[in-house]
């Protein structure tokens, strides 16, 4: 009787496990489409994506097929733990080294962390194996403007707008491009045709409302940053942006206090970090802009807005470098 219970319970387990396979196998077949396009997840690929993220965050990279460590690479992506991402894309690719999508999550991870030297030979390798792979494309040339190689960005960037004029992150980059070379009508050409393709992204908007503001359309700004809110919700990046626009408006000094206020209460160092990350382009209009409404502010002497007026001084003098 006792064998009997064992070869029961033996039979058992086995369809347990060949259940929990199949469940894992079609589940990832269900959300790894949609992963390697690198669009949002529908409602369906949520639940399974749940489903995996549950199963996979029970198992080491190490014990995982090339899918199934993507995939948690994947997890690990959005979890903002690109030291994780990057040990399981690299399973990924040992366990398929013909596996490009894996060398282009990889290759991402690494700009991200800003190891431009491994995420160029990542890039490249997965445009080895796919050279008309344009995710990848578009991520090296991200790579290329994060160095700075702003003409070799732009190539990369209309190679890929060549065949797919309507990819929104291949106009919103060559927006970027294009406004460091100080060519805001381009600029804005390219952002609102990105926003136009994804006009629910509220991150392409507040970027188009940035190149509106140092363009001089204080308003358009203004009107950029209120639909990223409305999409995206307050956070300390958007509260500085719109003390950014509000300090250059005379007669605004309360709502640029009040914004900024919020934005340094929410990330004291907000400031000082993006000048440690942006490029010099970047960060000296930054500076200049500051320092041109500071003195602005400085020799008013209008009485009304005294209070703000002073409040404001005192704390972006505190911030300034």
């Amino acid at each position: 009787m006792r064998y009997k219970m064992l070869i029961f319970v033996s039979q058992n387990f086995n369809r347990i496990t060949s259940y929990r396979i199949l469940f894992m196998s079609t589940a990832i077949d269900h959300v790894l489409p949609a992963i390697l396009e690198q669009r949002a997840l529908n409602k369906k690929e949520t639940k399974y994506f749940k489903q995996v993220a549950k199963a996979l965050s029970r198992k080491k990279p190490a014990e995982c097929t090339a899918d199934e460590a993507l995939v948690l690479g994947y997890m690990y992506e959005n979890q903002g733990n690109d030291d994780m991402a990057i040990e399981a894309y690299s399973k990924s690719i040992e366990e398929n080294p013909e596996f490009e999508a894996a060398y282009k999550f990889r290759g991402a991870a690494y700009l991200r962390n800003k190891n431009y030297a491994e995420g160029e030979i990542d890039l490249n390798k997965a445009l080895e194996i796919d050279p008309e792979y344009s995710d990848a494309i578009l991520e090296l040339a991200s790579l290329k403007y994060e160095a700075g190689s702003y003409e070799e960005a732009e190539e990369l960037v209309n190679r890929v707008l060549s065949t797919d004029e309507e990819n929104a992150l291949a106009n919103a980059l060559l927006g970027s491009i294009l406004d460091k070379h100080e060519k805001y009508d381009e600029a804005l050409a390219a952002f609102d045709k990105a926003v136009s393709i994804q006009p629910e992204d509220g991150q392409l908007k507040m970027q188009r409302g940035i190149v509106r503001f140092f363009a001089g359309d204080k308003e358009g700004a203004l009107e950029d940053i209120k639909e990223c809110r409305k999409v995206s919700g307050s956070h300390q990046v958007l509260q500085f942006n719109f003390g950014l626009v509000y300090v250059t408006m005379e007669g605004y000094e309360k709502e640029a206090y009040r914004n900024f206020e919020k934005a340094f209460k929410k990330e004291p160092n907000i400031l000082k970090n993006y000048l440690a990350e942006a490029q010099d382009f970047e960060a000296d209009r930054l500076i200049d802009t500051l320092r041109d409404a500071l003195k602005r502010i400085e020799n008013s002497s209008d009485d009304a807005g005294a209070f703000y007026r002073k409040e404001l001084l005192e704390l972006l003098k505190s911030k300034l470098p």
